[in-house]
């Protein structure tokens, strides 16, 4: 199989859309509420327009705050202009409209034993100093693992993983149940923290300092990091900050949420362009084939008892997810027949007659203890054989006895050897 360099992530890029439902939990992400520094009276002074349906800036995001505060995550996907709402559904439905059922359902049960791993690998995951991202608390995120895992077990096991309602996916039924689920358990998590947004963040006090056709400003009383917006507090207590909003579709809208939403949409709608209507299913076969090694490296990792050894597991699984993420982007392209299931090519280089090259596809079968007839192929001084079998690739490596081995390749499961003709090597050993 080769690996392509592409600008595209079919698993990655549908959660970076699906995420957006937690990119505007930050729409709250204020902490503890203090008394207001606006002048009595001012809020009063400014008239709500009659096309707004009734709801001035401020009363909208206090509508927000308190949905979030009581985990409902269906005033996320309310809260949103139509337009918005309208994108966001055609562009999950693109990208699932050009997968595979197959691949789809095979890629989340490989996410499921990746769960799973978790569970059982706590202790190597959480102690390795390989695996401690920046930014992030690990002693937290340790004390409350089971909920962690719960929570990207819920999203796993939802309506996501059917790709059939994925191509009729619709945000307005996804957010209030198992996007409120996901809060939910979210809020739990957030629990621990004594910053806790959840606890602190939602109970801001909000004031409307001006409004100006579609535009308005709102000032949030706030006591600590407020990550709405980038502007500065304005008063020297440094605990109210003002907020910019603007009105699309009759719906109040934070400007700065906006434009980093707009972005979003627009890097989705790029990535829908990139992926051709049939790359998926003409990929197919090499999907499967990658998943296949997917699952063999997950047995690999399983089997590791040591940081060391799951490391290097580790690695090639990295490796492959890469390869696995970046597949599909071209057409299909035609290539030589395939023996089926899990294979190990070895391509073997010397001047060999047909006794000799016999005698060491016998040998590789023997060491790949190969499920079936192999594939042999003869290109002057180059013999390569195709063996399927389940065996880990560095096995079949240990097992040569015959040659040199050299360029051997994990992500391919391929390796080169160089053998001698027989009148200088001695018959390999059974």
């Amino acid at each position: 199989m080769i690996s392509r360099a592409t600008t595209w992530s079919p698993d990655s890029r549908t959660i970076r859309v699906l995420a957006f439902s937690l990119a505007i939990t930050l729409f709250a992400g204020c902490s503890d509420s203090a008394p207001s520094s606006l002048p009595p009276g001012e809020a009063e002074s400014v008239e709500t327009p009659a096309d707004s349906g009734g709801l001035s800036p401020d009363e909208s995001t206090r509508i927000t705050l308190e949905g979030l505060r009581q985990g409902d995550a269906g005033v996320l996907w309310d809260s949103l202009p139509n337009r918005y709402q309208v994108e966001i559904n055609e562009i999950i439905r693109g990208f699932a409209s050009r997968m595979d059922q197959d691949v789809w359902k095979r890629t989340f049960a490989l996410a499921e034993r990746i769960l799973e791993l978790m569970r059982n690998k706590k202790n190597l995951i959480l102690d390795n100093p390989d695996m401690k991202p920046k930014g992030i608390n690990m002693r937290l995120v340790g004390e409350n693992w089971s909920t962690v895992i719960d929570l990207l077990e819920g999203l796993i096991q939802s309506e996501l993983s059917d790709i059939q309602a994925m191509r009729q996916f619709d945000g307005g039924e996804f957010f209030p149940s198992t996007g409120t689920k996901a809060l939910k358990q979210l809020a739990a998590l957030s629990s621990k923290d004594p910053n806790d947004p959840f606890r602190t963040g939602f109970d801001a006090d909000i004031q409307l300092i001006s409004l100006d056709g579609n535009d308005a400003t709102i000032g949030l009383t706030m006591g600590r990091t407020f990550v709405m917006t980038t502007q500065q507090p304005v008063d020297k207590r440094g605990n109210r900050v003002p907020v910019v909003l603007h009105r699309v579709d009759g719906k109040w809208i934070v400007s700065e949420l906006e434009h980093g939403l707009k972005l979003l949409l627009e890097d989705g709608r790029n990535l829908l362009t990139q992926i051709p209507e049939d790359a998926i299913t003409s990929n197919r076969k090499r999907l499967i084939k990658l998943l296949d090694q997917l699952d063999e490296d997950m047995d690999r990792i399983e089997l590791a008892k040591t940081r060391t050894q799951f490391n290097q597991a580790l690695a090639l699984t990295i490796i492959r997810l890469n390869q696995l993420l970046s597949e599909g982007t071209e057409a299909d392209q035609s290539e030589e027949p395939m023996v089926s299931g899990r294979t190990v090519t070895v391509v073997l280089v010397g001047d060999l007659d047909d006794a000799r090259r016999q005698t060491l596809v016998d040998r590789l079968i023997k060491i790949t203890a190969a499920r079936g007839k192999p594939r042999v192929t003869v290109d002057g001084k180059t013999t390569k054989v195709i063996l399927p079998t389940q065996r880990f690739l560095q096995d079949v490596v240990d097992g040569v006895d015959f040659g040199k081995v050299g360029d051997v390749d994990e992500v391919e499961r391929t390796l080169t050897v160089t053998v001698s003709s027989d009148s200088q090597e001695g018959t390999p050993e059974d």
